[in-house]
């Protein structure tokens, strides 16, 4: 039986990571059996529900990143294997996660090659990103934590997945084309967009003549990565909608997306990603947005007229767990009460997640040290 291929897809939180595995996880089912492992620091996440609802064979690992988390994220390939015998498994990492090549893909080539064998790196990055952190006339309500997070993402990718092109001008585009190049030179460069399955073939195929090249170990300062984590609050809520009358869950989604955009507007606290998923009689639907100048966007099944429907409500804003969590369900509550719509079974969890602590970090002198160790006891067997 041929091993199958570990494909691992990072980035930053917004940049469309959910929807550009989807698209070319669909492309890929054409010929192949896929199978995808979502990630995050929590429970509860819209995009599992998202993709299973999607016909994806979809597993997870939360309470944590997958380097830090290692042990669960190899059980989850185990047990994806054995469920669904994959040609390819996709690994989405939580968005605020960086050092892959060190925590996760040496750790996974040295003690795990017998099971898969691992893809390039892609990294999914969106545009305005790209100009907020990079540019030359940067401005961003994040600090300058985020944006060496956002480095240090592009820094060990093996392919940048430009996304997002279809929101952009040709003259955006070349510009955001001369900050990469003169950032990140030798890298692989493929532009996408996911939403509009624009170019989806040109990154599979980077994906199949790309080889990983694993000759460098990234500097990262630990606890600067670790502040970038912890300055964004995280909050995973899930609960029932209940009315007496048939209402549109998908206006109810956008409306209340817009109470909290507004909201975060005034505080002046920057959106990195809010996601609600809706789901009712088996029908779904999925609202996203990434900052406080974009737009929602919607997937799924657009309308859902019913009297009663399950919502995932998943927010990354820099502001502290505690002020997050009173500002989502608050506006919830008071927002379901003006619908006439009854809130039950609420369940909330809200975090700044903790210091980065991966069970391995190995450089690439480890790495070769460790593989050749392995190699002379098989020989001397």
């Amino acid at each position: 039986m041929s091993k199958p291929n570990l494909i691992i897809i990072g980035g930053f939180l917004g940049a469309g990571k959910t929807t550009s595995i989807l698209n070319l996880t669909k492309l890929l089912q054409e010929t192949k059996n896929v199978g995808v492992i979502t990630n995050d620091q929590g429970t509860q996440l819209v995009d599992t529900s998202f993709l299973s609802k999607e016909g994806i064979n979809v597993m997870e690992v939360t309470g944590g990143c997958f380097c830090c988390n290692f042990d669960s994220f190899s059980k989850r390939i185990d047990q994806m294997i054995e469920k669904n015998n994959p040609d390819i498994i996709i690994g989405e990492p939580v968005g605020s996660c960086t050092d892959l090549i060190a925590t996760i893909y040496r750790p996974m080539n040295n003690y795990f090659a017998n099971k898969f064998t691992l893809a390039p790196l892609s990294v999914v990055v969106d545009p305005k990103k790209v100009m907020q952190f990079l540019g030359s006339k940067a401005q961003s309500l994040y600090p300058d934590e985020v944006k060496y997070l956002f480095r240090k993402q592009i820094e060990e990718a093996d392919i940048i997945v430009l996304n997002k092109i279809d929101l952009m001008s040709q003259q955006e585009l070349v510009t955001v084309e001369n900050i990469i190049k003169k950032n990140f030179p030798e890298k692989e460069l493929v532009e996408i967009s996911a939403k509009e399955n624009i170019n989806m073939d040109l990154w599979l195929e980077k994906i199949e003549k790309t080889k990983h090249k694993d000759n460098f170990t990234m500097d990262v300062n630990y606890q600067t990565y670790g502040r970038a984590e912890a300055y964004l609050g995280w909050l995973n809520t899930s609960a029932e909608l209940f009315s007496s009358e048939v209402f549109d869950i998908s206006a109810f989604i956008r409306e209340f997306m817009e109470v909290l955009k507004s909201k975060f507007n005034n505080e002046k606290l920057e959106i990195a990603h809010l996601k609600i998923y809706g789901v009712s009689n088996n029908k779904y639907v999925k609202a996203g947005l990434t900052g406080l100048s974009d737009d929602i966007n919607f997937n799924g099944q657009i309308l859902l007229i019913a009297g009663k429907a399950n919502i995932i409500i998943n927010a990354r804003i820099n502001v502290n767990p505690e002020s997050l969590e009173d500002y989502v369900i608050s506006a919830l509550n008071n927002f379901s009460a003006k619908k006439d719509i009854t809130l039950k079974n609420i369940k909330t969890e809200c975090f700044m997640p903790g210091q980065p602590n991966p069970k391995y970090r190995m450089s690439s002198e480890d790495a070769k040290k460790s593989l050749l160790t392995r190699r002379n006891k098989l020989w001397n067997l």
